[in-house]
Formats: structure tokens, sequence, C-alpha cells
């Protein structure tokens, strides 16, 4: 996740004997109600399959980065970029495809590792690739590759997500709502803080901060001096039904998808840093990987959330002039029922 023009434009940093032939299943269509579309369509589907040695079994499609697609829609104002965690989803798809073969449904409930590499600016061409690596009782390990079929150097992203068969349990959702003190800071100053369009940020209303070093209002501290560890955000949050990263389930309701529950955490990281600078964040931040990310039952829209984002480490690599910063993330029903976490790390750079 990069916020800021110019943090957009720099790198982001961040087959065998087939029992079954290979089954092409055409587009896959991924509208809303009004007809747009929120992500992009997959085409070209294929699916390698092999009976006999399940490890064999290879997935690939294509896609492309619309201008027109909802989910760039703020993000970023100055400069859109597909949100990287959408390459994972688009993973998550293409192995619904081959779930959809089998007559069967999967539900991912972990994220074990995925990297960010490349900006994917609109117009851009995308080949996705899953390989599986077959566990026991029905779970699969799957290698996603997003990449530029032009030049294969060029990897969006990269990593690993794992599957079950089944749907994913959903939580007892408590109707009370969350009793809150007095909000810190407001949504409406979030959106200017971390320049993200209102389309894609999640409300967050925050709620408690722990600082563990603080600087001069008036001074902006250099990377090299910036020391955030152990740094602790604590916000409510309601997911919106029109939320642009949500997806429907098999029976036509809307969720938040383990793999997009990486964005809600990064926003959440970068807001636990607003109460150290006045106005718009003063660096260019984005996500650079996730990792043990765990998602325990489905995060639904219109449900209050509490999110607690801890700074567990950072250092300054003066030789890169940037600073890398790892956050754990949680996500709380107000029962204090544990409904997902992750562990990010983000790079920070001077503007």
């Amino acid at each position: 996740m990069s916020y800021g023009a110019k943090s957009n434009l720099l790198a982001f940093l961040f087959l065998s004997l087939l029992i079954s032939p290979i089954t092409s299943l055409g587009v896959e269509f991924c509208y809303k109600a009004t007809g747009k579309r929120r992500v992009p369509n997959l085409r070209n589907v294929q699916i390698n399959e092999s009976i006999s040695h399940p490890s064999e079994t290879f997935l690939q499609a294509d896609f492309s980065i619309s201008p027109g697609l909802e989910v760039l829609k703020g993000h970023f104002p100055e400069q859109k970029i597909l949100p990287g965690v959408v390459f994972a989803q688009m993973g998550t798809k293409l192995i619904d495809k081959y779930a959809e073969s089998l007559k069967q449904t999967y539900n991912y409930t972990q994220v074990v590792k995925f990297n960010h590499s490349y900006p994917g600016y609109p117009k851009s061409k995308v080949r996705l690739t899953a390989q599986a690596e077959p566990l026991l009782k029905g779970k699969v390990l799957w290698h996603v590759k997003a990449f530029d079929p032009m030049n294969e150097k060029n990897v969006y992203a990269n990593g690993v997500i794992k599957s079950m068969v089944g749907e994913l349990p959903k939580h007892a959702i408590d109707s009370a709502p969350i009793q809150t003190s007095p909000i810190l800071y407001s949504a409406l100053e979030n959106f200017n803080f971390i320049r993200h369009g209102k389309e894609i940020f999640f409300p967050f209303e925050t709620l408690e901060v722990k600082l563990q070093n603080s600087y001069p209002k008036e001074e902006i501290p250099a990377l090299s001096e910036l020391d955030m560890k152990n740094n602790f955000f604590r916000a409510k949050v309601r997911i919106p039904n029109e939320h642009l990263l949500l997806q429907k389930n098999k029976a036509g309701n809307w969720f938040l998808p383990a793999t997009n529950f990486t964005e809600l955490g990064a926003q959440a990281a970068t807001l636990s840093m607003k109460p150290l600078f006045p106005g718009q964040l003063p660096y260019g931040i984005r996500l650079r990987s996730v990792s043990d990310l765990k998602v325990y039952s489905e995060i639904q829209p219109g449900v209050d959330y509490l999110a607690e984002v801890k700074v567990t480490d950072n250092k300054y690599r003066g030789g890169l002039k940037m600073l890398t910063v790892d956050f754990y993330v949680e996500l709380r029903l107000p029962n204090n029922e544990l409904v997902a976490e992750a562990k990010l790390s983000g790079l920070i750079v001077n503007d």
C-alpha cells in the first residue's frame, strides 16, 4: 500500500503427465448490482489437474486492470493503483474456479505469506498462477503468483494461501453496539491523514493510542530518528455494506475476504502514526508483505469490530534511506472473540 503521489511512483518495494485434460473456463464476471465491476474479470482460466499426483495441480488465468474498476476509486487520488490485496483476492477467485469444477466450496483461513513487489497501474495485463501443495484433511497450500505476461521478471505479487473444504464459520453477532468513550479523531480526519479517497477507506473511530516516544509538533523527525516500537492503537470499525473490498458468499451475502483483511489492517497500522504528526502524514508508507494472516470467522459489514495494532519492531535502513516497520493487527468482536489477526510489514520513506 502506498500513500502519496511520489511514493506511488517509486518501485513498489515491496508439467507433468495429466490424468485429466486442461479445462478452459472462459470469463468470470464480478459486478456490483449497478453493473459496474468491483474487481477484474478472470479470463483464459486453465485447470491442469493430476488426479494421481495432486501436487501437480496447476491453475492459470489472465486479467486486465481496467481504468474503470470500482476498486481503484480512492486508491489513490493522485495516481490510481490496484490495491495489493486484490492480487491475493484474485488468486482465491482462481482457486474457487477449481473448487467449482470439483463441486466443492473452499474457504481461505490463512494467508501464510504474501509479498507486494510491483505496482499494478491501470491498463496493465496480469497473468495469475496457482500451484497446489496438498496437506492433510482436505487442506491445500496454494503458491500464487501474479506477474506481467510480457515480462515475467515484473512480479506484482506472490505468496501462499491456505484453503480448506467448507464455508468459513459465522460468528455470533452481539446486537448491542460498542459503547465507547469520546472518539479521539474521526473518519473525516483519517481520509486527509492517509490520502485515501473515501471509497476505499474503512471508517475507523480511534479510541486509544499509546506512544512510547513523542516528538515536537513543530518538527518532523528524520526517518533515522523515528522510533515507534511498542506503539499501540485501538479503534472501532464498522464496515459499510457498499465497501469496494467486500465480496459475496454462496448465500449472496457480503463479507470481507481474508485476503482483504490486509488492507483493513494496513490502514489501521497507518492511523496508529497520526498522533505523532499534525496535518497529513509527512512520509510515504506502503505495505511490503503480510504473513500469518488467520481468519477465524467471516468478517461481515454492519458489525461493530475492535481493531488493535501494535508496532512490534522498526529498523532504519541507512543505505536505502527507509524505515522498515512491523505491525501485529487483531480484529475482535465486542465480547473479545478473536475474528482475525495478521503480521504486516511496511516501508516508510521520505515523501
